[in-house]
């Protein structure tokens, strides 16, 4: 399947979903996993105040080992045993957010209190549209 440019186009439109991994549903939804093995093997996921967390953080050191938080010594995407850590593992790793599925993101200004203005408006507009580029990607990436 090739990106779209048409903008009225939803994902649901183009792609259908596998039933043989979405629980036997033909429709989107995400169920709610309260056992605790069970919550380790779904992906962890970040929301926008734990994403600063991450990036100021760095990588996992090593277990029974001080954080690197304030070490500048070292590279921050390497661990003191000299593996990288990417920051899917970490989140993996530690994350209090986890779902089988990715939630959609918030699109731009949703959050602004007051009407922009046409230039902020017009800069909204091409952030979500980007968003919706991004979106389409991913979508198409895990589709193959």
């Amino acid at each position: 399947m090739h990106l779209c440019s048409d903008a009225d186009t939803t994902i649901n439109a183009l792609y259908e979903i596998d039933v043989s991994r979405n629980s036997g549903a033909a429709f989107a939804f995400s169920s709610v996993v309260r056992n605790k093995e069970h919550r380790k093997h779904l992906k962890g996921e970040d929301c926008e105040c734990c994403r600063d967390y991450y990036a100021r953080v760095g990588p996992l050191p090593p277990r029974l080992q001080a954080p690197l938080w304030n070490d500048k010594s070292l590279d921050s995407s390497t661990a003191r045993h000299g593996q990288p850590v990417t920051p899917t593992k970490h989140r993996n790793a530690i994350s209090k957010h986890r779902a089988q599925w990715a939630a959609p993101k918030t699109p731009p200004g949703y959050w602004d209190i007051g009407f922009p203005d046409t230039q902020e408006a017009a800069a909204i507009n091409e952030r979500a549209r980007e968003m919706r580029r991004e979106k389409m990607r991913e979508v198409e990436v895990e589709s193959r």
